[in-house]
């Protein structure tokens, strides 16, 4: 994770106004968590934290190099993962490919805010631990390229 917020410093540091350069794409790896996720009688420690905390502060780092380069009006960042998660622990105190996960868009023209609601836990012993999709995935990246991008709807 740490080559994560290098490689994110560099990106920031090669965006400079001559480059036409609009998309950028860096990724990282950690959040397959069969095991491990949490920390056995402690849900908000363990390996998916760590991972997390990690993740915001390089978010956060570059966005605070985007800013101090003057570029935070001309940037836009998406965070996911190709596969979602269960709801439930698998018994190996981690969880199994799902569904659905989160999206997190950043930058200083994004509306702050959560959009969907948390999904409810199933009850103990329910077969079908997936979440459903609230957002298809498609559509914000839709949006993006018809905001940021200017490409439009056929």
């Amino acid at each position: 994770m740490r080559q994560f917020g290098r490689t994110t410093k560099t990106c920031c540091s090669i965006n400079q106004w001559w480059i036409e350069t609009k998309v950028y794409w860096v990724s990282t790896n950690g959040y397959d968590t069969h095991n491990s996720q949490v920390s056995l009688g402690n849900t908000t420690s363990g390996g998916h934290s760590g991972t997390l905390t990690e993740l915001s502060n390089a978010i956060k780092d570059f966005m605070d190099d985007i800013k101090a380069k003057g570029l935070e009006e001309r940037v836009l960042g998406l965070a996911f993962s190709e596969f979602g998660r269960t709801i439930k622990s698998n018994g190996n105190l981690g969880t199994d490919h799902g569904v659905a996960g989160p999206m997190f868009l950043f930058g200083k023209h994004i509306n702050p805010g959560i959009f969907g609601i948390n999904p409810l836990i199933p009850a103990p012993g329910t077969i079908n631990p997936v979440v459903s999709m609230q957002y298809d995935y498609r559509l914000v990246y839709q949006s993006i390229l018809q905001s940021w991008f200017c490409i439009l709807k056929k």
